[in-house]
């Protein structure tokens, strides 16, 4: 919806304006995030039988503290625009003003802080490739345990999720459309449409629209547009829209984890580009009052971000504005982040203490384990195998006939080839190594000069190999081997010939990879106090859902991007199962049942996996709920120990008295003791103290990490298990 300040305004809180305004102005501003004194609405709410009452006094005074506001602020800066209110979240107000005028805006009175904006990154996806026919009963949604949740009678019907990104395809049929590529071509993004809202996508918003870009060299970019229409304009908010709640026809695609929960497309970024934190927040406001009546009543069930930037902090507006939204009763789900096993590089806002931040797993999909081979011959008739790693810039080998021939090397096929690289390579495959240019335009030079196929080598150390993106299609199949196989093959090459075989029967197993974190989820704790982050993990490799624009196709892609979703869903039905539990219950309850992952060295680092892999089914059938979700024992200097104290609440949720046994298992440096038996009455609840001791008397790494696990035991059954760390 757009607006301008001077709409007549009849009733407080339910004009769009009080949301956002957008009216052109005449200088380069900067945009603030003003947080003025009164606490925000949902901070002050109170829980009553009917669910979350704002008292009408305590929004009569923040409507009247930014009425003063804008009121004083245009007396000292004329220029200034608000383009964002927030009232529940937050009791503040974006605005666009010359710099050197905020600290005269901070110079007001009732104001509390004037806070630069930050900038976010838009969702990168690690690989996108077209997604192939389903070929087994096991999908990333079904390897969570979300099916056995449906027979249980949890759908998600009833729940409501916000996915706050790029936008959603309303058109594609996973998400109520009619399927019709020609009805997404033909929409304008900036005006109503007749398809939207549908019985799946029920509502939205766009919030900054087409041109918006944060990080945009021109000016006019910065300031967001906002409009009714929620359009996807780059594919990643409806990819994941479809993983959420999406329906499958299953022979492409697959139903998300909640199939009959409903979307609202929260629309954060432009076509291109970077958004901001203050646009996110006011997707938060969104997510908290979508009538915008101010009465929290209809807030979301769930909120998706999957977006974010690395080494997240506990920055202050996310931090209250997250509180104040689970508070309301929404559970905020973010991923940790693509920027792999580095220390403290896991992204905000998941960073947030009341977000739950998600990791990216590998589920138990065929094309997780189980690869296609391209086959390389010797002179010698030895022969070894490579998996098929190709991507959509060249023609899939599952579509080719026989193609078979000799490598030749031409390098990096980084400028155009001679008249004799040219001849050589006519009807014969190339092998390029990977580097300086794009993979698209070695393909091409390879393909014009006349090859049947091409083989491209990783530069990186190891065995890794990914499908190749870019710009073009060309019809000859094209793979990537890892570095370690294709640099031996181009020392083999010069002194004889090696011969591949594009399609062949083989396949390459590695079962080893199922349950295993993925190479690019980002590594916890959080920066600055090491708080447990990320805090559990989803699958996030390969995963299939809605390709934006393509009315029933889809397109499979990589990230903790893709993870979040999962998440999301998993919370919706947990709602739906739960929903006389709070938010921090409902994260304790997923975390105390997740699957600890564990690879070759034992356990997987709490850092990557957090509390383990979530089984929705065991979550939504648990019998206790543990808190805190996870223990954060803080950073130990070498040579030096710390005791911590914890109270730990066991909370019965069955209907028959229980009795536990407390197991503990931690490292030497690490010792952990509480009661070695509880005994918990039905509907009750019961708080004890655990005593931590953590030393580093051995010389350590900078990062070194101690994990723990408390383990709750009923008749010999784990029944709940809460995490402990400490770097």
């Amino acid at each position: 919806v757009a607006c301008t300040q001077n709409k007549p305004q009849s009733e407080p809180g339910k004009d769009p304006a009080d949301l956002f305004s957008n009216r052109q102005i005449g200088v380069v501003p900067e945009l603030f995030v003003v947080t003025l004194e009164s606490p925000a609405l949902l901070a002050v709410a109170k829980n009553t039988p009917a669910g979350l009452e704002i008292p009408e006094g305590a929004k009569a005074k923040v409507l009247e503290e930014q009425a003063q506001f804008e009121q004083k602020m245009k007396a000292v800066a004329p220029q200034a625009q608000v383009i964002y209110r927030y009232r529940l979240t937050l009791n503040g107000v974006a605005v666009y003003a010359p710099a050197d005028l905020a600290g005269a805006i901070h110079a007001l009175a009732g104001v509390r802080a004037v806070n630069p904006v930050r900038q976010m990154a838009r969702p990168q996806v690690v690989d996108a490739t077209p997604a192939p026919r389903l070929t087994s009963s096991t999908t990333s949604v079904s390897f969570i345990g979300s099916e056995k949740a449906h027979e249980l009678g949890f759908t998600g019907k009833g729940m409501r999720v916000g996915v706050l990104d790029t936008g959603v395809d309303y058109t594609h049929s996973m998400l109520g459309g009619s399927g019709n590529k020609a009805d997404f071509a033909a929409i304008n993004p900036a005006l109503p449409n007749a398809a939207f809202p549908n019985a799946k996508v029920v509502g939205g918003i766009d919030l900054v629209g087409t041109t918006f870009d944060a990080a945009s060299p021109f000016s006019q970019n910065h300031l967001p547009q906002p409009d009714a229409n929620p359009l996807d304009e780059a594919g990643h908010g409806t990819h994941v829209s479809g993983t959420v709640a999406g329906i499958g026809d299953g022979r492409v695609t697959y139903s998300g984890v909640a199939p009959d929960a409903t979307i609202y497309g929260v629309k954060v970024f432009g076509k291109d580009g970077s958004t901001m934190d203050a646009v996110v927040i006011a997707g938060f406001e969104f997510a908290a009052d979508p009538d915008l009546d101010l009465d929290p009543k209809d807030r979301l069930d769930v909120v998706n971000l999957s977006l974010g930037g690395g080494f997240g902090q506990p920055q202050i507006l996310y931090a209250e504005a997250t509180k104040n939204l689970t508070r309301a009763g929404t559970v905020v789900v973010a991923s940790a982040g693509n920027s792999g096993p580095v220390d403290y590089i896991v992204g905000s806002p998941g960073t947030a203490d009341d977000a739950i931040s998600i990791a990216a797993s590998v589920d138990g999909s065929m094309h997780n384990w189980q690869f296609g081979a391209v086959r390389f011959t010797g002179a010698d008739g030895g022969t070894w195998l490579a998996k098929a790693v190709q991507g959509p810039i060249s023609k899939p080998v599952e579509d080719i006939g026989s193609v078979e021939g000799p490598l030749v090397f031409i390098g990096l096929a980084d400028k155009d080839l001679t008249e004799e690289e040219k001849a050589k390579l006519n009807g014969n495959v190339a092998l390029i190594l990977r580097g300086k240019v794009p993979f698209a335009e070695k393909v091409k030079r390879a393909s014009e000069a006349g090859a049947i196929g091409v083989v491209v080598v990783n530069n990186e150390p190891g065995d890794r190999a990914f499908p190749m993106g870019g710009d073009g299609h060309y019809e000859i199949p094209a793979v990537m081997i890892g570095n370690n196989m294709g640099s031996k093959i181009v020392l083999d090459l010069a002194a004889t010939e090696i011969r591949v075989q594009f399609k062949t029967n083989d396949k390459i197993f590695e079962p080893e990879l199922i349950d295993s974190i993925t190479d690019f989820s980002s590594k916890g704790p959080r920066s600055e106090d090491n708080l447990f982050k990320p805090e559990i993990a989803a699958p996030g490799q390969a995963i299939t859902s809605a390709a934006m624009g393509e009315g029933k196709a889809a397109t499979q892609m990589s990230g903790t991007s893709m993870a979040a979703p999962h998440m999301s869903g998993v919370m919706a039905l947990m709602r739906q199962a739960h929903p006389e539990l709070t938010v921090q219950e409902l994260k304790s309850l997923v975390m105390d049942t997740a699957k600890v992952l564990k690879n070759e060295n034992g356990n997987v680092p709490m850092t990557l996996q957090g509390a383990g892999r979530v089984q929705v089914d065991k979550a939504i059938q648990a019998k206790i709920i543990v808190s805190p979700h996870a223990l954060s024992l803080g950073r130990i200097q070498v040579g030096t120990s710390r005791k911590v104290s914890k109270t730990v609440t066991v909370k019965n949720i069955s209907t028959k008295d229980m009795v536990l046994n407390v197991l503990v298992e931690a490292p030497s440096d690490m010792r952990l003791s509480l009661p070695a038996q509880l005994s918990v009455a039905a509907g009750t609840e019961v708080s004890v103290q655990l005593e931590a001791e953590v030393s580093m008397n051995t010389p350590q790494d900078f990062s070194a990490e101690l994990d723990g696990r408390i383990y709750f035991v009923e008749q010999g059954k784990v029944v709940a298990h809460l995490a402990a760390l400490a770097i």
